[in-house]
């Protein structure tokens, strides 16, 4: 696909909002090399799929996933909390972010839109009132939850690498449960967010399990359009 962002311009983005927004991004090279890897791995994982189901290429482009991967962080050198971080990364693909056509635009925007645990935090009481929120009251929240292939790969993708290397999705999770259930100055200095990881985490370990599965060809093609594609 010609008119697709490539790799080289999405890493351009990223530098461009780094240098705009200096300080926001403590480590930039880490972030940048976080950004393309997650990018890497959800490529790989379409590529994975449709070896075992190649009549699926109409459904899913590597391409676009991969972007959704590469960019799934974007909103992070603008905005200082990192709350809601998701919903600001789609709004600005949607608004900002030359991907592509309107509609793979569109497409892009919400694979990266519930990647992380943005429909736990949604639906905690406690940021109800925050000033994060607030611009996406009116937001559908079924939209926050990955349902098609493609939003559970790029949400697998983001879990599977950490401090720019591969692991896997038991290491990442074990990390999270022991600094937000066991790590007393995690917990004390955001409480809010340890209750959001912890209700997340069995939702995530799901969703790593399921796609997993997917890649190694444990699902049926059955069981694949049961989800569904974007």
């Amino acid at each position: 696909m010609t008119d697709l962002m490539t790799p080289e311009q999405a890493q351009e983005w990223h530098k461009q909002l780094i240098s705009i927004y200096p300080g926001r991004i403590l480590k930039p090279e880490g972030f940048l090399r976080h950004n393309q890897l997650t990018g890497e791995i959800a490529r790989e994982a379409v590529v994975a799929l449709l070896d075992y189901h190649p009549r699926l290429s109409s459904r899913i482009s590597k391409d676009e996933v991969y972007l959704a991967g590469a960019l799934h962080d974007i909103a992070d050198p603008v905005h200082e909390k990192s709350t809601f971080h998701e919903l600001y990364g789609a709004q600005m693909i949607e608004q900002n972010v030359n991907v592509g056509p309107y509609d793979v635009r569109m497409k892009i925007a919400q694979m990266v839109r519930p990647h992380f645990v943005v429909s736990e935090e949604f639906a905690d009481p406690a940021y109800d009132l925050s000033d994060e929120k607030k611009p996406f009251l009116n937001i559908d929240p079924q939209k926050l939850i990955p349902r098609t292939w493609q939003e559970q790969i790029v949400a697998w993708a983001d879990l599977v690498n950490s401090k720019q290397k591969r692991v896997t999705y038991e290491e990442r999770l074990a990390d999270i449960r022991n600094r937000y259930e066991n790590d007393p100055s995690y917990i004390k200095l955001n409480p809010d967010l340890a209750r959001v990881m912890q209700t997340a985490l069995p939702r995530l370990e799901s969703l790593c399990k399921r796609v997993e599965s997917l890649l190694v060809g444990k699902l049926d093609e059955k069981v694949i359009m049961e989800y569904g594609f974007l």
